[in-house]
């Protein structure tokens, strides 16, 4: 697995991860009360996890230590779906896998997760992110090989890093294929 230059540090090693939401609703149908609400989910997470957001408008990471190379950022705030604003420190490129490169990867040690941005990544790799209910694949447009996938825990998609499971999807992919084949050859027929 690709990851941080050095071992991981542990920030906490009962980590909490926050996803917020704001939910806009049309003042005429809701009280100011109602149309205010915000969803809140709390996951377990770790140093070495990158969740796939389709809402953020940057690659993040709270760790300076996935970093190949650092630069100051022309960006120095990001403000989250709460409303809060937190400090960039700088940016640089990050190597997730063998086909995930992330450039401009923003570095905000307020967060507690590294945030993928799913508009960057698919203008950066020239590739269509695919969501299903307990999976999404990355596919590359030009090729339509599958260079990478995430895994729904909860109500959020994690990327999933790990060489070996790519090649199990891969293999979920090919018989998946195969029985569609199938069932178009025999549809078909009849």
């Amino acid at each position: 697995m690709v990851g941080p230059a050095k071992a991981p540090r542990k920030r906490n090693s009962k980590l909490n991860t926050h996803a917020l939401v704001a939910v806009a609703e049309h003042p005429s149908t809701f009280t100011e009360k109602e149309s205010s609400k915000v969803f809140h989910t709390s996951t377990l997470s770790s140093i070495n996890e990158w969740i796939i957001d389709s809402g953020a408008t940057d690659h993040m990471t709270f760790d300076k230590l996935w970093l190949q190379s650092f630069k100051p950022s022309e960006q120095y705030i990001i403000s989250s779906a709460n409303g809060t604003s937190s400090s960039v420190n700088g940016e640089g490129f990050v190597i997730l896998t063998e086909n995930i490169s992330l450039d401009s990867v923003l570095v905000v040690p307020p967060l507690n997760y590294n945030l993928l941005s799913v508009a960057q990544i698919t203008l950066a790799l020239q590739c269509i992110v695919i969501f299903w209910p307990n999976l999404c694949v990355f596919k590359d447009i030009q090729t339509r090989k599958t260079i990478g996938y995430g895994t729904r825990r909860g109500k959020l998609y994690y990327l999933d890093l790990t060489p070996a499971s790519c090649h199990q999807l891969a293999q979920a992919f090919s018989m998946n294929k195969s029985v569609a084949n199938f069932e178009s050859a025999t549809n078909s027929e009849i």
